[in-house]
């Protein structure tokens, strides 16, 4: 991950705010939502793209839940991005194990991004792989010796 950016939990609660550099990460690990520098907001499996808001190269600074019950991607001076789901009682943004960005009300799902998956969540990158040279940086063989030393 990108040294700077701030990950926060698995959603968003009703008032809070995800903030530019700012990431959602599911609980199992394997996806992340984050408001890139560029202001899209992209929802990513293991850092490949699944979903995207379409807003690079405007600016967004800022993904609110509002009071109101819509959840609003802003510029310093406009929104750019929205659910459309004013009027929505207690809602809560939530990045889910399957995959799926769900904003939910008081009553169930209120907006998704429709992006659940039934698959197995892609694996965590491999850990890299110990050094199994031998640390002492000699040739087998030249313990003690020189090439061409009599014995």
């Amino acid at each position: 991950m990108r040294k700077g950016v701030t990950i926060l939990s698995d959603g968003l609660m009703n008032g809070e705010k995800l903030e530019r550099g700012q990431s959602l990460t599911s609980r199992n690990a394997a996806y992340t939502l984050t408001l890139q520098d560029d202001g899209n907001l992209v929802l990513a499996a293991r850092g490949q793209a699944v979903w995207a808001t379409g807003t690079n190269g405007q600016n967004a600074e800022r993904l609110e839940v509002q009071k109101d019950g819509n959840c609003v991607l802003y510029t310093p001076d406009k929104p750019v991005w929205h659910t459309d789901t004013k009027g929505a009682k207690d809602v809560r943004l939530l990045l889910q194990d399957d995959r799926n960005l769900v904003l939910y009300g008081f009553d169930g799902p209120a907006w998704a991004s429709n992006t659940q998956t039934d698959e197995a969540p892609p694996p965590p990158p491999a850990a890299e792989a110990p050094d199994t040279r031998s640390g002492s940086g000699r040739r087998k063989g030249a313990a003690g010796t020189r090439p061409g030393a009599g014995a």
